[in-house]
């Protein structure tokens, strides 16, 4: 009897210890930094040529800079707009792309209308 008291006691100290692992015991998680403008065009280029390999968009736009970068509201939240103008593109409502990051640098969309 003696024994089997051990074992459930010994069963139960085993049990406890993950519930008091961790660090002071938070649940939450910091969310990242915000990047600046800079950074952000750069993150915007990179999706720009992953388009261009998928074939979504045409080639020229690998030569074409980022025309400005701009924090816009969304939904109650703020994001990064990334704006590219390629004059190469003959179809005018598509001659503007733009490239949508969370503040943190985390791609969310692109499109022609910046909306």
């Amino acid at each position: 009897m003696r024994n089997i008291i051990l074992k459930l006691l010994s069963l139960l100290i085993f049990i406890n210890i993950p519930l008091l692992a961790g660090s002071g015991g938070r649940y939450f998680t910091e969310q990242p930094s915000p990047i600046p403008a800079n950074i952000a065009i750069v993150k915007a280029k990179e999706i720009i040529v992953k388009l261009v390999d998928k074939k979504y968009i045409d080639k020229s736009w690998l030569l074409i800079d980022a025309t400005r970068a701009i924090k816009k509201i969304f939904n109650d939240r703020p994001e990064w707009v990334v704006e590219f103008t390629n004059k190469n593109i003959t179809d005018k409502s598509k001659q503007n792309l733009y490239v949508f990051l969370r503040l943190h640098g985390e791609y969310i969309a692109v499109n022609h209308t910046g909306l």
